[in-house]
Protein backbone atom coordinates (compact mmCIF):
# COMPACT_ATOMS: atom_id res chain seq x y z
CA UNK A 1 0.00 0.00 0.00
CA UNK A 2 1.37 3.19 -1.20
CA UNK A 3 1.26 6.43 0.41
CA UNK A 4 -0.32 7.96 -2.64
CA UNK A 5 -2.41 5.75 -5.37
CA UNK A 6 -3.36 6.78 -8.34
CA UNK A 7 -2.90 10.73 -7.51
CA UNK A 8 -4.38 10.47 -4.77
CA UNK A 9 -3.44 10.24 -0.76
CA UNK A 10 -3.73 6.91 0.75
CA UNK A 11 -4.98 8.28 4.53
CA UNK A 12 -5.96 4.45 5.93
CA UNK A 13 -2.08 3.64 5.13
CA UNK A 14 -0.81 6.54 6.71
CA UNK A 15 -3.08 6.47 9.67
CA UNK A 16 -2.27 2.68 10.14
CA UNK A 17 1.54 3.32 10.04
CA UNK A 18 0.69 6.53 12.44
CA UNK A 19 -1.03 4.58 15.16
CA UNK A 20 1.31 1.06 15.11
CA UNK A 21 4.44 3.66 15.53
CA UNK A 22 2.34 5.17 18.84
CA UNK A 23 1.85 1.68 19.98
CA UNK A 24 5.27 0.45 19.22
CA UNK A 25 7.07 3.64 20.68
CA UNK A 26 4.91 3.51 23.71
CA UNK A 27 5.79 -0.42 24.72
CA UNK A 28 9.37 0.91 24.49
CA UNK A 29 8.97 3.39 26.84
CA UNK A 30 7.05 1.46 29.32
CA UNK A 31 9.73 -0.96 28.83
CA UNK A 32 12.35 1.41 29.46
CA UNK A 33 10.73 3.07 32.64
CA UNK A 34 9.53 0.08 34.26
CA UNK A 35 11.98 -2.91 33.67
CA UNK A 36 15.00 -1.53 32.58
CA UNK A 37 15.90 1.07 34.97
CA UNK A 38 14.74 -0.81 38.08
CA UNK A 39 17.62 -3.56 37.56
CA UNK A 40 19.73 -0.77 38.09
CA UNK A 41 18.83 0.87 41.52
CA UNK A 42 20.54 -0.33 44.63
CA UNK A 43 18.29 -2.92 46.50
CA UNK A 44 18.33 -2.05 50.23
CA UNK A 45 16.11 -3.94 52.63
CA UNK A 46 13.34 -3.52 53.89
CA UNK A 47 14.46 -3.00 57.50
CA UNK A 48 16.69 -0.01 56.23
CA UNK A 49 14.31 2.39 57.10
CA UNK A 50 16.10 4.97 59.73
CA UNK A 51 14.60 8.15 59.49
CA UNK A 52 16.02 11.07 58.47
CA UNK A 53 15.80 12.26 61.51
CA UNK A 54 17.72 9.75 63.24
CA UNK A 55 20.55 9.79 60.68
CA UNK A 56 21.03 13.71 61.58
CA UNK A 57 22.22 12.70 64.98
CA UNK A 58 24.54 10.75 64.10
CA UNK A 59 28.37 11.49 64.28
CA UNK A 60 30.12 12.44 60.79
CA UNK A 61 33.75 11.02 60.06
CA UNK A 62 35.62 12.87 57.28
CA UNK A 63 38.70 11.56 55.50
CA UNK A 64 40.52 14.76 53.66
CA UNK A 65 43.22 12.58 52.36
CA UNK A 66 40.88 9.98 50.06
CA UNK A 67 37.94 13.21 49.86
CA UNK A 68 34.96 11.19 51.46
CA UNK A 69 33.13 11.56 54.50
CA UNK A 70 30.38 9.05 55.79
CA UNK A 71 28.00 9.36 59.18
CA UNK A 72 27.57 6.80 61.48
CA UNK A 73 25.91 6.38 64.82
CA UNK A 74 27.16 8.35 67.64
CA UNK A 75 27.29 5.51 70.14
CA UNK A 76 29.82 4.08 67.67
CA UNK A 77 33.30 4.75 67.51
CA UNK A 78 36.02 4.46 64.76
CA UNK A 79 39.82 3.80 64.32
CA UNK A 80 41.68 4.70 61.39
CA UNK A 81 44.88 2.66 60.41
CA UNK A 82 45.78 -0.88 61.93
CA UNK A 83 46.58 -4.23 60.40
CA UNK A 84 45.10 -5.34 56.97
CA UNK A 85 46.60 -8.73 55.21
CA UNK A 86 46.11 -7.14 52.02
CA UNK A 87 48.62 -5.09 51.02
CA UNK A 88 46.76 -3.25 47.86
CA UNK A 89 45.07 -1.21 50.97
CA UNK A 90 45.85 2.11 51.09
CA UNK A 91 43.68 2.82 54.14
CA UNK A 92 41.14 1.14 56.19
CA UNK A 93 39.35 2.71 58.93
CA UNK A 94 36.66 0.43 61.08
CA UNK A 95 33.31 1.40 62.70
CA UNK A 96 32.09 -0.24 65.75
CA UNK A 97 30.07 -0.52 68.75
CA UNK A 98 30.47 -2.09 72.62
CA UNK A 99 26.79 -3.00 72.02
CA UNK A 100 27.26 -5.09 68.98
CA UNK A 101 30.28 -7.49 70.28
CA UNK A 102 32.58 -8.84 66.85
CA UNK A 103 30.44 -6.29 64.98
CA UNK A 104 32.52 -4.13 62.74
CA UNK A 105 32.16 -1.68 59.31
CA UNK A 106 35.56 -1.60 57.62
CA UNK A 107 35.56 1.45 55.05
CA UNK A 108 39.24 0.09 53.05
CA UNK A 109 40.86 2.07 50.26
CA UNK A 110 42.48 1.04 47.27
CA UNK A 111 44.11 2.44 44.11
CA UNK A 112 43.56 -0.81 42.24
CA UNK A 113 41.46 -3.67 43.51
CA UNK A 114 43.06 -7.19 44.09
CA UNK A 115 41.46 -10.84 44.36
CA UNK A 116 41.14 -10.43 48.50
CA UNK A 117 39.06 -7.36 46.89
CA UNK A 118 36.36 -9.40 45.09
CA UNK A 119 36.27 -12.01 47.30
CA UNK A 120 35.61 -9.63 50.09
CA UNK A 121 32.96 -7.83 47.81
CA UNK A 122 31.27 -11.38 47.16
CA UNK A 123 30.85 -12.04 50.77
CA UNK A 124 33.76 -12.20 53.22
CA UNK A 125 34.61 -16.09 54.09
CA UNK A 126 33.62 -17.46 57.74
CA UNK A 127 32.44 -14.27 59.38
CA UNK A 128 28.44 -13.95 60.46
CA UNK A 129 26.18 -11.79 58.09
CA UNK A 130 28.89 -10.75 55.44
CA UNK A 131 27.69 -7.42 53.77
CA UNK A 132 29.99 -5.65 50.91
CA UNK A 133 29.36 -2.75 48.85
CA UNK A 134 31.71 -0.79 46.32
CA UNK A 135 32.58 3.05 45.93
CA UNK A 136 34.59 4.52 43.29
CA UNK A 137 35.70 8.09 42.46
CA UNK A 138 38.18 9.26 39.86
CA UNK A 139 41.82 8.07 41.92
CA UNK A 140 40.21 4.76 44.28
CA UNK A 141 37.65 2.22 44.84
CA UNK A 142 36.52 1.92 48.40
CA UNK A 143 34.97 -1.44 49.93
CA UNK A 144 32.62 -0.49 52.51
CA UNK A 145 31.94 -3.81 54.35
CA UNK A 146 29.95 -5.13 57.04
CA UNK A 147 30.19 -8.32 59.47
CA UNK A 148 28.47 -9.05 62.91
CA UNK A 149 25.20 -9.67 64.51
CA UNK A 150 22.35 -9.50 62.16
CA UNK A 151 21.08 -5.82 64.20
CA UNK A 152 23.89 -4.09 62.60
CA UNK A 153 22.82 -4.82 58.94
CA UNK A 154 20.36 -1.95 59.26
CA UNK A 155 22.82 0.46 60.17
CA UNK A 156 25.23 -0.54 57.85
CA UNK A 157 22.88 0.50 54.86
CA UNK A 158 22.29 3.15 56.54
CA UNK A 159 25.94 4.41 56.75
CA UNK A 160 26.52 3.27 53.55
CA UNK A 161 23.55 5.37 51.80
CA UNK A 162 25.31 8.82 53.90
CA UNK A 163 28.53 8.09 52.23
CA UNK A 164 29.65 10.79 50.21
CA UNK A 165 32.67 11.85 48.23
CA UNK A 166 33.86 15.60 49.30
CA UNK A 167 35.80 18.26 47.26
Amino acid sequence: MPFITKNKTNWKFILIVIILAIIVGGGIIYWIENFFISTLEFPISKKTEITNNKIADWSTYRNEKYKYEIQYPKNWNFFEGGQETDPAVLNITRFFTKTLINSVIKIRVYKNPSDNYQKILQGEENVPNPRAMEKRNKDYYFLISYFGKEEGIQIFESMVSTFKFID
